[in-house]
């Protein structure tokens, strides 16, 4: 029997213009630095050539004609004047390439591609776009996720073990100018196992955002419920509507339930199962023992890329709480963390 958990923090969206003006204020900038240095290499050739000989010929006092002393006034006096504009327009772009030159971590996600794409010419706006839509959906991850797992039931008769679950996500927004849009999507159970009239109980779903902002969604309560809501079918969905992630920012994800799980059971599929759906930096995974049986429980790590399995096993005692079960390995899309319970 497998639990499931759909995530609903899967597949975000960020929208990008498909406008860039910056682009072309870039260039005419380029072009107004090319003119700039022109007209530096211009007033140095003209000083060389012109101005020096002839204030050399001021110096030797040499004879000179009305006409040729309006000539030395006129090209020492625009030398001059063309100097002071040179270093009073350096001066001023200097100061406005300061003011305006922002950190990388203020730009928009469409800015930094373009940056790295600026020298590549084979680069058109479709497959930027395209580029755009598969880096999109990786730029929030899950900075750290809690599971706590609670064993509180056994019957023995049925080879059953009843699990209480809660697990949270941190979901961290690595952008800090770009909001994070999560699609409308559903969070979703399934069971197997009928005990009396319920395949288990939902206690609580919801989505906050951490710190609230003008540009976050409001909260999303789903489910809180003390006595909780029997699952009445083998698969409980419920949907979600789009959830923005502020910018810079992180959203709470949590859900918890219980369930009725195989217990001895051999087969690949007998355990419960949690599937990871982004990639996960640091896992804290602890679990309770509140039955008077004591239990061996194995931990495996399915990894999805390689198709390998790490696996740890436990004994753990009757009325132990909140046993660490430490995961050193981060996980990726895809990869299920699974465990499995029999009796010691």
């Amino acid at each position: 029997m497998k639990i499931s958990i759909t995530n609903l923090f899967n597949r975000p969206k960020i929208y990008i213009s498909q406008i860039d003006i910056r682009d072309w204020i870039r260039k005419g900038l380029l072009h107004l630095l090319l003119a700039y240095i022109l007209v530096i290499l211009g007033w140095l050739i003209h000083y060389k050539w012109k101005v020096e000989p002839l204030k050399a010929d001021t110096q030797e006092e040499v004879k000179l004609s009305e006409a040729d002393f309006e000539n030395r006034d006129y090209h020492i006096s625009f030398s001059a004047s063309l100097a002071e504009d040179i270093i009073f327009f350096g001066i001023v772009g200097v100061i406005i390439f300061i003011l305006t030159k922002r950190d990388g971590s203020e730009l928009s996600l469409k800015e930094r591609i373009n940056r790295i794409l600026l020298t590549n010419k084979n680069n058109n706006r479709s497959a930027k776009d395209y580029l755009f839509d598969q880096i999109s959906p990786i730029l929030a991850y899950n900075e750290s996720s809690e599971i706590s797992v609670e064993l509180t039931q056994l019957k023995p008769d049925e080879s059953l073990i009843k699990i209480y679950a809660d697990v949270k996500h941190r979901i961290l927004n690595m952008c800090s100018n770009d909001s994070f849009i999560i699609p409308k999507n559903t969070i979703g159970i399934e069971s197997s196992y009928l005990v009396g009239l319920d395949y288990g109980t939902v206690y609580h779903a919801s989505i906050k955002n951490e710190k609230p902002s003008v540009d976050a969604s409001e909260d999303q309560i789903i489910i809180d419920s003390k006595p909780g809501i029997p699952l009445k079918t083998k698969i409980y969905e419920h949907p979600i509507r789009p959830f923005t992630i502020s910018k810079n920012g992180a959203a709470i994800a949590q859900m918890s339930w219980s369930i009725w799980e195989k217990l001895d059971g051999n087969k690949d599929d007998d355990g419960f199962y949690i599937s990871n759906k982004r990639f996960t930096n640091k896992i804290d995974l602890t679990v309770s023992n509140k039955t008077p049986q004591d239990l061996k429980i194995t931990l495996e790590l399915r990894h999805a890329k390689s198709g390998n399995r790490t696996i740890k096993t436990i004994e753990l005692a009757s009325e132990r709480e909140n046993v660490p079960f430490p995961i050193h390995k981060r996980l990726i899309p895809e990869d299920e963390i699974w465990l499995k319970f029999q009796t010691a």
